[in-house]
């Protein structure tokens, strides 16, 4: 009864650390990184110091599978791994005496360093839930495979970190949100001592980009406010364009280096150009005509009704892959009370898909291609009645 008693005293919506040295002495202030996720939500990253008795604690979903670790002035404790409400004492972490891991992190063909960069040092866990913990919380598909910890480049591009025994990969670069080509390089710890571990990037992480949007009838004579966006081309690589040109059509920006589309438009939509870049570019002519339209009724797949307050969208189709170029709501619209929208705004010579936007829980969407559409003058299109299967769509569309 007492055990009963001290389990239900615990929120199983909370799960608590305990940090010590070897020898069991407690460790103040220690840094408690805590990797979440569970099935019904992304991973998430958080962090806890622990008081003068060692303890730490945080609060997540009950089943959520976590990694943990902790670490203080040159100590650190391997990965553990806990699911949130299984355990009714505290997760017992142990620091021991952590290698020392050191490198700059430099750019570009002279080699210079990148002053602040982010340096990501990921930590991988090798640790699964035990039996009893499935049996209690089922399968968990969503389980976490590593531990994340940030840092900042010093102005000489010096970077550090104090790492337990185990696997690691390490990543830096210019921006907080890496593009997928920053350099990364995997290493295992199997004793303390000093690690010298240098980043270098082929080209720098970011780079500026000048530009001139001008009217397709008329070249001399630049478009203002128009709105510019890019995509990246190539695989694996995350890089945007965001810009507006002035009032000569002018416009600069800042970009990922990797081959892109870059696209401008007229507020309107009415005017619309299409240019392509490669890694290296640091100019862009964008030249803005007359834009194709498309017309569409949605109707369920399997009874024939039309599928109102449904949200559609278009991408462009570019060597295989579709590409969002500018927000979601550039280019989307919602269906009526009849099933009936139209998409403005698809540049002529471009393949596009056309898309609708099913919701699959929070915040997440799931992309249905139903027609894919290659305008080659600037009308309208008629697609007619495009249909949707009943069973993949959710209520609440968004």
């Amino acid at each position: 009864m007492a055990a009963s008693a001290a389990a239900q005293a615990v929120p199983q919506g909370l799960i608590r650390v305990k940090v010590t040295y070897p020898d069991g002495r407690p460790v103040s202030n220690a840094r408690v990184t805590f990797t979440m996720a569970n099935s019904a939500g992304p991973r998430s990253d958080m962090w806890g110091e622990c008081s003068s008795d060692g303890t730490c604690q945080r609060s997540a979903k009950p089943g959520s599978s976590c990694l943990l670790t902790a670490a203080i002035n040159g100590w650190a404790s391997p990965v553990t791994t806990a699911i949130v409400g299984a355990d009714n004492g505290p997760i017992h972490l142990v620091v021991q005496r952590a290698a020392h891991i050191r490198g700059t992190i430099t750019a570009g063909k002279e080699h210079r360093v990148v002053p602040g960069a982010y340096v990501v040092l990921f930590q991988r866990s090798d640790s699964k839930p035990t039996a009893e913990q499935v049996s209690r919380f089922g399968e968990l598909s969503n389980v976490p495979q590593e531990v994340a910890h940030y840092s900042r480049a010093d102005a000489q591009g010096r970077f550090e970190f104090f790492a337990a025994p185990g696997r690691y990969r390490i990543v830096g670069g210019s921006a907080p949100s890496f593009s997928g080509a920053e350099p990364t390089k995997q290493f295992d710890v199997k004793e303390p001592k000093d690690i010298e571990i240098d980043l270098h990037q082929d080209r720098p992480g970011s780079l500026q980009i000048a530009g001139h949007v001008t009217f397709k009838t008329d070249p001399t004579r630049g478009v203002p406010q128009a709105v510019v966006n890019g995509a990246s081309l190539d695989a694996g690589v995350v890089g945007n364009l965001r810009a507006t040109s002035n009032a000569d059509g002018a416009f600069q920006a800042t970009r990922t280096p990797c081959d892109m589309l870059v696209e401008a438009h007229t507020g309107d939509k009415l005017l619309a150009g299409i240019s392509r870049i490669s890694a290296d570019d640091a100019n862009v002519g964008i030249a803005l005509g007359p834009t194709a339209s498309v017309h569409a009724r949605l109707i369920d797949q399997g009874t024939g009704v039309p599928v109102s307050d449904q949200k559609v969208a278009y991408r462009v189709l570019c060597d295989g892959r579709s590409l969002a170029l500018g927000a979601e709501s550039d280019g989307s619209a919602r269906t009526d009370s009849q099933g009936a929208f139209d998409l403005v705004g698809m540049t002529p010579g471009w393949k596009y898909t056309v898309e609708a936007l099913v919701p699959m829980g929070g915040r997440r969407l799931r992309r249905l291609t139903i027609a894919t559409v290659a305008p080659e003058k600037p009308n309208a299109i008629e697609l007619g009645d495009l249909k949707l299967a009943k069973q993949r769509r959710r209520s609440g569309a968004q």
